[in-house]
């Protein structure tokens, strides 16, 4: 753990006069007068200490006033200068991003980096405030980043390192970074540290981890330069704050939950590290934490209606200034008759966002918001009905074919398990008993399910009863999505190569108990690691992809075929949507998000 700094009792500030120093009587005070002034000069040199080190080391987030720095509603990722005086990110286009630097006080955005086809990301500044470094990926493939430093003075950006998943740390002297890179076919997280200019690359400590976007955080590198502190999403439900010293040893876990963990940023006197965690019962918006590294106590010290960005996040030297990306999210479900987005007619009218819309069986429809409450509704909108299930830790919903039931996960300490309840949230019954079963699909026709165990990263079906269960051997998995076909016959999915640095990912279809897959194709760019939907009569399949700043959904007559758009929306996004059963309608939960620069400063 970072040793306790020490502190001299005479800080070399205090003026004595010589009248102080003349003894009252003789020699024979001379000890007396000398111990009291050693006192003395110990109790200013402990209030001077008190107002200048303990005052650093408080963080105070009451003390701290917020400020918008970006209207445009379309800033992603963020850092401040180690001075506290200077913002740069990434401000997205429509089909491109660019770098803006900004000067507090000044209001005036200078562009760094020119818009262009690719995903930049993981945003830091150098110790000493001169350059900027920077990750970025091509658009044709954004999981895979290099490290590029670019001089803030002018100059071209030269790349560093290959294979990056996270923004750089630096060492207190500057001469080192740390980072953390995902191992997606030993489903481990790297923590590796590198010489300022890339050189000397060196794996610090590997731990068996998930390896998505959202779970590949920045690490930070403690003031003292003795810890490196880092976050590992594990199975079982687990995020945890690990520690290590730069040479690898002391290995440990600090601080430990079920909540979704952020950037850590350590406060100056290495003590504690300021946290963005985002909390379940919360709605899932993002609130900031204060994490104490020796005893691993815990406490929230943000209360307020905001949802701070986890993944990008930063702080000053002197902790007086922190950036985050404020994100505000809105939605409702939409009918489309025949697809048509001119026809559309919206459903809900709440403002909260649909996550996830379902056909529920042939007359119904079943959607979930994103603060974790379920409804089912007629096939027009109609008596919407509120499902009352589970808990507060109930996550995934997934409406079964048949109508008759609701399969899901729930968390309960590190476990979590799939559950299935009646279409009015009656008779729940708990069908699997292995402490590690996500994301759910129940079949079209209700009779059975397939869902992820994500200690072995492998899927399974069960029976809508329960009882045992078969694995189900798919090649490659590289997330947990699966989409079963109509007739339930087969699956789609998404899976990645097992060889090189540079990942490549295919929509792979299969039987949907296991085996030789009879069809595989490159990811469409702009579908995420989502699989597509299949279409109601199983020959098709359905695309959400992101183009122009607008998701629309996009067909596929035949798997690896042409893509024709199908909606017309000029902008928004699309969080979900579903066919009904006979196919002329589209259901589409649509939203607008709005990010921007939040500054919190301490006057």
């Amino acid at each position: 753990m970072p040793p306790v700094t020490e502190t001299s009792q005479n800080d070399g500030n205090i003026a004595v006069s010589n009248d102080a120093l003349r003894p009252a009587n003789g020699g024979a005070n001379r000890q007396a007068i000398w111990i009291v002034l050693g006192v003395l000069i110990a109790a200013m040199a402990g209030i001077a200490y008190y107002k200048t080190y303990s005052g650093r080391k408080s963080f105070n987030l009451q003390e701290m006033k917020g400020e918008r720095l970006t209207r445009s509603g379309k800033a992603a990722v963020v850092a401040v200068s180690p001075d506290g005086q200077t913002v740069a990110y990434v401000l997205r286009g429509a089909a491109e991003q660019s770098v803006m630097l900004q000067k507090l006080g000044t209001g005036q955005d200078v562009q760094l980096l020119p818009p262009g086809a690719v995903m930049y990301s993981g945003l830091a500044f150098a110790p000493d405030g001169a350059s900027l470094y920077f990750t970025a990926s091509s658009k044709g493939n954004e999981l895979y980043s290099s490290l590029y430093r670019l001089p803030l003075q002018g100059g071209t950006p030269a790349k560093l390192v290959d294979d990056i998943d996270t923004a750089v740390s630096f060492s207190p002297d500057g001469k080192k970074f740390a980072f953390v890179r995902g191992v997606p076919d030993k489903h481990e997280n790297d923590l590796l540290t590198a010489n300022v200019d890339g050189s000397d690359l060196k794996v610090v400590a590997r731990k068996p981890g998930q390896v998505y976007a959202a779970s590949l955080i920045a690490p930070a590198w403690s003031p003292d330069g003795n810890t490196i502190v880092f976050t590992n999403y594990q199975a079982t439900n687990r995020r945890a704050l690990v520690a290590v010293a730069p040479d690898g040893s002391g290995l440990r876990e600090v601080y430990r939950t079920h909540d979704d963990l952020g950037r850590p940023l350590w406060l100056p006197d290495g003590s504690a590290v300021v946290v963005p965690v985002r909390e379940g019962k919360l709605g899932d918006r993002g609130q900031l934490w204060q994490v104490q590294i020796a005893s691993g106590q815990a406490q929230r010290i943000s209360n307020d209606a905001r949802d701070y960005g986890i993944l990008w996040v930063g702080l000053s030297a002197n902790a007086r200034a922190l950036a985050t990306i404020e994100t505000t999210i809105t939605g409702d479900l939409w009918l489309l008759p025949d697809s048509d987005s001119s026809k559309e007619r919206q459903l809900t009218m709440d403002g909260a966002l649909v996550i996830y819309v379902a056909q529920f069986g042939r007359d119904k429809t079943l959607y979930e918001t994103r603060d974790g409450h379920v409804f089912t509704a007629n096939a027009d909108g109609g008596n919407a009905q509120q499902v009352k299930m589970g808990t507060s830790g109930t996550t995934e919903v997934s409406a079964c074919g048949d109508g008759k039931h609701i399969v899901y996960s729930e968390s309960s300490g590190e476990a979590e398990e799939v559950w299935r309840t009646d279409a009015n949230g009656a008779n729940t019954t708990q069908l699997t008993h292995v402490k590690s079963a996500t994301m759910p699909n129940c079949s079209p026709d209700g009779e059975w399910v397939i869902y992820w165990n994500d200690e072995e990263r492998s899927f399974y079906r069960i029976s809508i009863e329960g009882g045992n269960t078969m694995k189900v051997n798919l090649p490659s998995p590289s997330d947990p999505y699966v989409r079963i076909s109509p007739d339930g016959k087969y699956v789609a999915y998404t899976a990645g190569n097992e060889g090189p640095a540079i990942k490549e990912y295919s929509v792979v279809i299969a039987p949907s108990t296991g085996g030789t897959p009879t069809k595989t194709f490159p990811m469409v760019p702009g579908m995420g690691m989502a699989p597509p939907q299949w279409s109601p009569d199983g020959h098709a399949m359905y695309f959400n992809l992101m183009k122009q700043g607008a998701s629309n959904i996009w067909k596929m007559e035949t798997p690896g075929g042409e893509l024709k758009q199908v909606t017309n929306f000029p902008s928004g996004l699309i969080a979900s949507y579903a066919w009904s059963a006979d196919g002329k309608s589209l259901y589409v939960a649509r939203g607008t998000r709005s990010s921007d620069v939040l500054l919190l400063k301490r006057p």
